[in-house]
């Protein structure tokens, strides 16, 4: 499965060979978030049909800015019953939102709400902290 995060993408290809006599095909799942509604990944997450794993991606769709939207998403969030998990959730849907110009709006909707740190950002950030000391020396 290929996500195009920002944009449409197009990862499926045919490719062919006449003088060998040989054609491939490499057919994929595509999901383009920005046109993705956002009410139907949402009912989708609420109805088991999709992982609450989806949920960090929500900011990039197409209503992924609405209070409405939010608001639902927090609550299925909260459904999570690891901690861990549940703040990597809104670590990386912080992230997300980010990228779609939402920060303030997420950022703002997540204050109180129960996120402790982040073990998926914690990791970047002390990546970064570690690659900047190098950087500094050389």
């Amino acid at each position: 499965m290929v996500v195009n995060l920002t944009g449409r993408g197009s990862a499926s290809r045919r490719m062919e060979w006449p003088a060998a006599g040989l054609t491939t095909h490499l057919g994929v799942v595509e999901r383009n978030l920005v046109g993705e509604n956002d009410d139907d990944l949402l009912a989708g997450v609420e109805a088991g049909r999709l992982a609450r794993a989806v949920l960090p991606w929500v900011p990039l769709t197409a209503g992924g800015g609405r209070k409405t939207v939010i608001s639902r998403w927090k609550r299925l969030a909260a459904g999570e019953p690891d901690a861990r998990t549940r703040s990597d959730y809104a670590g990386l849907a912080l992230v997300f939102a980010e990228k779609a110009k939402r920060k303030a709006v997420w950022t703002k909707a997540l204050e109180g709400w129960s996120v402790t740190e982040s073990s998926v950002v914690h990791e970047w950030i002390k990546q970064g902290v570690v690659e900047g000391r190098a950087e500094a020396r050389s």
